[in-house]
């Protein structure tokens, strides 16, 4: 994927999204298709150039969603076949799309150009600090993962009958 910059400097918005194709996947067995990679950069208001698929697609970014989902619900992995219905993997979704941009959001700085320039003119790419968006991030994973560790899955019938012993001897009286 490569992309003329043409004389200005700036990145023109066609060529980005004439150059991008089709967003990747982010797949984590037994659950299957989790979240995109255009999903995690809209949570930052990135483009592909910005955000590359290559970047996203890292082993280090599905190994923080397995370890998250490994500590919160360990037995999503080994009955998700009797386990799952929508609801259950609605969460799974969201707690994969924030730790994913959780991750992220620590090298954020790094990568997100802040500020855009040409030898003329510039703009500030954001108006807020880049700390408050982490904090953001970390504060829906905490909600996503609160969500989580409460559901209950729907094959658990409610008990309408349990064991109990009688205080005192039921033949003696």
């Amino acid at each position: 994927m490569s992309m003329e910059i043409p004389e200005t400097g700036l990145p023109d918005p066609v060529a980005i999204q004439a150059a991008a194709g089709a967003p990747l996947d982010v797949v984590l067995e037994p659950f299957g298709t989790l979240t995109t990679t255009d999903e995690v950069r809209a949570i930052f208001g990135l483009s592909s150039a910005e955000l590359s698929d290559d970047m996203l697609m890292q082993p280090v970014y599905i190994s923080e969603v397995e370890e998250t989902l490994l500590r919160i619900r360990p037995e999503l992995f080994s009955n998700w076949g009797t386990l799952q219905n929508e609801r259950l993997l609605e969460m799974v979704k969201r707690v994969a799309l924030y730790s994913i941009c959780n991750l992220i959001g620590e090298t954020l700085p790094l990568i997100a150009a802040r500020v855009l320039t040409d030898s003329k003119a510039s703009i500030q790419r954001f108006n807020s600090d880049l700390s408050s968006i982490a904090e953001t991030i970390r504060n829906r994973l905490n909600q996503a993962i609160r969500a989580l560790k409460q559901s209950k899955a729907s094959n658990q019938l409610p008990r309408f009958m349990g064991a109990g012993q009688p205080n005192y001897d039921p033949v003696t009286g």
